[in-house]
C-alpha cells in the first residue's frame, strides 16, 4: 500500500508531466493526436495518495509492533 501510495503522490504532483511535454515535442510529427486530445499524467489520477499512505503506514506500524513484541 505505501509503494502504491508514494507512486500515485509522485503522478499527481507532477513531476512526469515537464517529461511528457518534452517527448511531446521531440515526437511531434510522428504523432497522430493533438496536444489538446492528451492529457497530463498528473490530470489521469483522479483519487488522492492519502488514504494509501495512512493505511500502509499504519499497516507498517503495527506490523513493526508485532515484531518487538515477538522478538522479547
Amino acid at each position: 500500500m505505501v509503494f502504491i501510495g508514494l507512486w500515485v503522490f509522485v503522478i499527481r504532483t507532477g513531476v512526469f508531466d515537464i517529461f511528457t511535454m518534452s517527448m511531446r515535442k521531440v515526437f511531434k510529427g510522428k504523432s497522430t493526436l493533438e496536444d489538446d486530445e492528451m492529457r497530463l499524467p498528473s490530470e489521469t489520477m483522479a483519487f488522492s495518495s492519502s488514504p494509501l499512505l495512512i493505511i500502509g503506514g499504519t499497516t507498517l506500524l503495527i506490523m513493526g509492533i508485532c515484531l518487538l513484541i515477538y522478538m522479547m
